[in-house]
């Protein structure tokens, strides 16, 4: 008796497509410093050593609460100068003082060097050296991948099937400059008042940010649509 042998044939195995999405979210700073420039001029030594401490009184009386005013290590310069008839020694006292602040009273600091008659310059914001992945970010992610993938699928007359897996990128920081009214979107309650106009001049192309991004790469089943004829 002789047997016969039945051969099973294996099925193909099922196209799958991989995509990867991103999402970017901006960094928001932990702290901001601005660097004020305060001189006190007069035809006395102790002339000018008494406007440049009273500018610098009056500046820490106007951040307040606000910000900390760092410790001032002036300097002392002299120079022959001519009135009319008249000529003599002018005396200048000068010193960079950094005002520290946090994001959400940089509005009150702007008033406080208005109030005082000072020039205002760029902030410089510090970042958390440690990139924050959150789980919206993650959603994000993930949510663009898939897209991706719908686009694909349906470019090509076909659905998604099954996820056969899904791959968490590490986040990565990357350096950024934005224009000055980009980045006070995210600094929370900014008190917006009319020194926000009067800081126009800031160099806005030097305001350095960081965004945090995170890739997700995600691998689906393709499975092709099938046409009428072929569901009749």
């Amino acid at each position: 008796m002789c047997e016969t042998q039945k051969t099973v044939e294996k099925q193909p195995p099922t196209p799958t497509i991989e995509v990867t999405g991103k999402a970017i979210r901006q960094q928001a700073p932990k702290a901001g410093v601005i660097r004020v420039p305060i001189e006190g001029k007069a035809s006395s030594q102790e002339t000018a050593w008494g406007k440049f401490q009273d500018a610098v009184n009056r500046l820490r009386e106007q951040v307040g609460e606000f910000g900390t005013v760092g410790n001032s290590l002036p300097t002392e310069s002299s120079e022959e100068v001519s009135r009319g008839l008249r000529s003599g020694t002018e005396f200048t006292v000068t010193d960079n003082i950094e005002v520290e602040f946090i994001p959400a009273n940089y509005g009150h600091i702007l008033d406080a060097l208005v109030a005082c008659g000072l020039p205002i310059s760029a902030p410089r914001f510090t970042y958390e050296e440690q990139t924050e992945v959150t789980p919206e970010l993650l959603a994000q992610a993930a949510a663009a991948a898939k897209v991706n993938a719908e686009a694909i699928a349906a470019g090509i007359q076909s659905r998604l099937g099954r996820l056969v897996s899904i791959n968490v990128g590490d986040p990565f920081r990357k350096r950024v400059y934005r224009p000055q009214h980009e980045v006070e979107w995210n600094f929370g309650d900014v008190n917006r008042s009319v020194s926000l106009v009067n800081s126009l001049f800031l160099a806005e192309d030097k305001l350095e940010t960081f965004n945090t991004e995170i890739q997700v790469t995600v691998e689906f089943e393709v499975i092709e649509l099938l046409s009428v004829s072929e569901t009749a």
